[in-house]
């Protein structure tokens, strides 16, 4: 943004990462084991309240990725509602081995820190 590029580059390159980050309705969800029962509620419950988590909404879908001993992705949830708290249904339960972080890091997600929204290119890797 010095004027050693012209205005035109500029723009074409903010549509250009605009358009990367094509908006999605899927989540990806860290949670801990050690400090919520995740992997128990989640195999003997279909649903399962969880604490709000801001953007989501009804129809969304939110993928759990269990920190360690685990280090993956182990369910994929349907978001009911979105009130005081966030209440999911369970849609599948994967086996550690199915999307383990080297996976997830080979498709671009590079952090499991926080709830975050994850590009369509991703999900639609995840669906597969």
């Amino acid at each position: 943004l010095n004027d050693v590029l012209d205005d035109e580059i500029i723009y074409s390159l903010i549509d250009y990462s605009y358009n990367q980050m094509e908006e999605s309705d899927v989540w990806l969800v860290p949670a801990n084991n050690r400090y919520y029962d995740v992997i128990g509620i989640l195999s003997n419950n279909d649903e399962i309240d969880w604490k709000p988590v801001r953007g989501v909404k009804p129809g969304d879908i939110i993928y759990i990725y269990m920190s360690e001993p685990y280090s993956c992705i182990m369910f994929k949830c349907l978001v009911l509602e979105d009130e005081y708290t966030v209440r999911l249904r369970k849609l599948e339960t994967y086996s550690k081995d199915k999307y383990p972080y080297s996976y997830l890091k080979d498709i671009g997600i590079k952090m499991v820190r926080g709830p975050r929204r994850i590009r369509k290119e991703i999900a639609d890797k995840l669906k597969s």
